[in-house]
């Protein structure tokens, strides 16, 4: 009876300190509104897992409580890993197509709600097992795009807190009396309480940083390499994205390499060195054999009118006027060299 109380009266206390948690990092907490949401279901998720209990033992509703405490196991990895993906520079809007990963956790509640027969151990083994590999996969995330350094470290303290609530939970499934399940909610919980009270000292930890990453001569190098000699703008389905991919870095440090060595977004960039391109080719005579609008689309424009308009974007004129222009400068300075 004394381990009931206790698990009741600590989970008490848990409940009205999430909700007030809650509130206060949509309310008082500064910045980007999906990444305060998606914290707050984590805690949440956290938060029903751990009543579950209560249900399950205080008030004597097996079923349902198991249902329920499965509900929010399940969704504690899908809320840890969509933080920190949202929590990203380069990341900032929602893919409707990842509410699927909240599936399993919604159709396992069903399941356990309806069928007394299934195996309530098994499933839980399993969505914890399934919740710890989320959390891997946030933290590998986490480390591979490294935001600002009081961002990581906050980042970091959410991984490791949410993995340690996550082995509690995974030693409740083992646990051979209900005291040893008491003090694993008890831990567990403990640990939400530090990231409040981390929190209470810090204001801006759900901002996105704007500060300009550090760029490295590595991939300097490599996207000089991949635009200049590989010319990768002869693709005409060629994106950022694509770019970021094919040079092995994430897309926000491409972005930022970009205007700092060509002082150009992605789109001007490439239709920069398309231009040069359709010029090269009128300037050594190509055009006289081949249609104008052919050269543009071997250079990776899509359409006439894009390549029209780029042209007349660049150069002032059109691609004829720019041929006659260059022919009567070299009538008049025979030595004069090309240089754009």
């Amino acid at each position: 009876m004394s381990e009931l109380m206790l698990l009741g009266v600590f989970t008490s206390v848990l409940v009205s300190t999430t909700l007030f948690f809650v509130i206060y990092i949509n309310i008082v907490q500064k910045g980007e509104r999906l990444p305060r949401v998606l914290f707050s279901g984590l805690l949440l998720s956290i938060n029903v897992r751990t009543i579950k209990s209560v249900i399950y033992f205080i008030f004597g509703i097996p079923r349902m409580g198991a249902a329920i405490g499965f509900t929010g196991l399940a969704f504690i990895g899908v809320f840890i890993w969509l933080y920190i993906k949202y929590s990203r520079r380069d990341v900032s809007r929602f893919k409707r197509v990842e509410l699927l990963h909240f599936l399993p956790g919604i159709i396992g509640c069903i399941i356990l709600s309806v069928n007394e027969g299934t195996s309530t151990r098994l499933f839980y083994q399993m969505a914890t097992w399934v919740s710890i590999l989320y959390t891997v996969v946030a933290y590998y995330t986490l480390e591979k795009n490294r935001p600002i350094k009081k961002l990581l470290a906050w980042n970091r303290l959410v991984v490791f807190s949410v993995l340690g609530v996550l082995s509690m939970f995974l030693m409740q499934l083992f646990s051979s009396s209900l005291f040893e399940y008491a003090v694993g909610a008890a831990i567990a919980g403990s640990l939400t309480y530090i990231l409040f009270f981390y929190m209470l000292r810090r204001n801006h930890l759900f901002v996105r940083p704007t500060n300009s990453p550090e760029i490295s001569e590595t991939i300097i190098s490599k996207l000089k390499e991949i635009v200049e000699k590989d010319k990768v703008y002869l693709n005409s389905s060629i994106t950022s994205k694509q770019l970021a991919v094919e040079m092995g870095e994430p897309s926000y440090k491409v972005s930022y390499a970009i205007k700092k060595v060509y002082n150009k977004p992605f789109s001007e960039l490439i239709n920069h060195f398309r231009i040069n391109e359709v010029k090269n080719r009128l300037l050594n005579n190509e055009h006289k054999m081949i249609k104008i609008e052919a050269l543009a689309f071997e250079a990776g424009f899509g359409t006439p009118s894009a390549f029209y308009a780029a042209f007349k974007r660049e150069t002032g004129t059109t691609p004829l006027k720019f041929v006659e222009n260059q022919q009567k400068n070299r009538s008049i300075h025979p030595t004069h060299q090309n240089s754009w």
